[in-house]
């Protein structure tokens, strides 16, 4: 197993709706491209509120935490290090491996 990847482990009963959020998630991701390209720092608060929330509830505890933290700078007024959040998040999804349990 390549030791990049992150085993993310999801509850059996969600797995039909796992494909649905991941494609829900990857449409948030790719929305906070032009909020982050026009520094919009309420918009770009509320998105990752709301990543953040419904990753944790699916499991996703890594896309959780980055989201969290890029809410915590977007409410701080502090932009710097919200690229570099958007990056690791744009990625998630290619660095995880999702198993059922």
């Amino acid at each position: 197993m390549n030791t990049n990847i992150e085993l993310v482990e999801v509850d059996a009963d969600l797995e039909d709706l796992i494909p649905n959020f991941i494609q829900n998630r990857k449409k948030d991701i790719f929305d906070l491209n032009p909020m982050i390209q026009s520094k919009d720092l309420h918009a770009i608060s509320q998105m990752a509120h709301r990543i953040k929330g419904s990753s944790s509830g699916y499991g996703f505890m890594g896309l959780s935490q980055i989201a969290a933290e890029m809410e915590q700078l977007s409410k701080n007024g502090n932009f710097e290090g919200i690229p570099a959040l958007y990056e690791r998040m744009n990625s998630y999804f290619d660095k995880i491996q999702v198993r059922y349990v």
